[in-house]
């Protein structure tokens, strides 16, 4: 169980390597799953080529076929026996006798044809069969998986289900190799999320700057907010368990307001009140309510996170640097798309 643990100065430094270490896995992790799925939409189609080889012929073709070479075999009167091109060859009623004969054995060649070819054509048409069923099946499966998880609201059960799996595996980092350090665990409560920031704006990026309509070979107009407002979602649930677990230790310790008092702690409370603020504005109603005064709130506080991290602790402002070169280039976007 976790509990307070006084540290010399060589085992804080440890510390501090490992969290770096879980902050580093999940930059890794995340980028790991964009190459992925990059991978994925590029390669699948060259894996799977499509087949150039002509179908065989099926058995109702073939025995359709020889019905009708049996069928202008025999004449139907006088007149078309004398206009048939092969009733000369024939000979009057013993011709037509023989035309008979070679049309009854077209005939049962044709059945053996069709008993034949019928195991053929079983075989060629169960994969179409079992391709049908199998996109039947996926296609339910899919298309309840793009099915809203509540009326009105953009989210799919898709994207919660993906950001569900996402924040299992952070909760995996966030726990790993704690051991019994109440601050190590408390520490990775932000270290984990605060890596994943740069990643984060990048989801929130305009397509035509992002490269990810790129790297899945997806239109240019595809937009990724979604998955954008619910990694804000999970990344505000971890700051504000971290936030949660610092002031549990200044009661627990008996530090009273005190700690309230110190830079450190009011950046990190204010950081943690503008992201609550940003993940109240995203939500559906208000989006659509006040669709200006959320882009403005919304980019004057990405600009703020920034701000405040970079000031709250020295060790989070590298990632500071990636994210503030992503929100950059979207402020970049926003003014050519207000100057023309």
């Amino acid at each position: 169980m976790w509990h307070f643990v006084d540290l010399t100065d060589a085992e804080k430094h440890t510390r501090r390597l490992i969290l770096n270490k879980y902050g580093f896995i999940a930059q890794l992790s995340a980028l790991s799953i964009i190459l992925l799925v990059a991978l994925w939409r590029w390669l699948l189609p060259s894996a799977f080529p499509r087949s150039q080889k002509p179908a065989p012929a099926s058995a109702s073709a073939l025995s359709s076929s020889i019905t009708n070479d049996a069928l202008e075999m025999i004449p139907q009167s006088p007149g078309e026996r004398e206009r048939s091109p092969g009733s000369r060859n024939l000979g009057g009623e013993n011709g037509d006798v023989r035309a008979g004969e070679e049309a009854v054995g077209l005939i049962a060649a044709e059945g053996e044809a069709r008993g034949s070819t019928m195991g053929v054509d079983e075989a060629v048409r169960e994969p179409e069969r079992e391709k049908e069923r199998y996109i039947s099946k996926t296609g339910k499966v899919s298309a309840w998986l793009d099915g809203s998880i509540r009326e009105g609201w953009k989210e799919t059960r898709r994207q919660v289900l993906c950001i569900g799996l996402w924040g299992v595996w952070l909760g995996v980092l966030v726990f790993r190799e704690t051991g019994d350090d109440y601050f190590h665990l408390t520490k990775r409560f932000a270290q984990v999320p605060v890596s994943l920031l740069p990643f984060h704006y990048l989801l929130g990026t305009p397509a035509r700057l992002s490269p990810l309509p790129w790297l899945f070979r997806v239109p240019a107009s595809a937009s990724y907010n979604a998955y954008h407002r619910l990694y804000g979602a999970l990344m505000l649930l971890l700051l504000f368990f971290h936030a949660i677990f610092y002031v549990n230790s200044y009661i627990q310790r008996g530090l009273g307001w005190a700690p309230f008092g110190l830079r450190t702690v009011i950046l990190g409370l204010a950081m943690v009140g503008v992201l609550a603020v940003l993940a109240a504005m995203s939500m559906e109603e208000v989006r659509r309510s006040w669709r200006a005064g959320f882009s403005w709130v919304h980019v004057l506080g990405a600009g703020g996170v920034l701000g405040l991290l970079w000031f709250h602790v020295s060790h989070a402002r590298w990632y500071v640097i990636e994210a503030g070169v992503v929100y950059a280039a979207g402020l970049w976007n926003r003014g050519m798309k207000w100057k023309n």
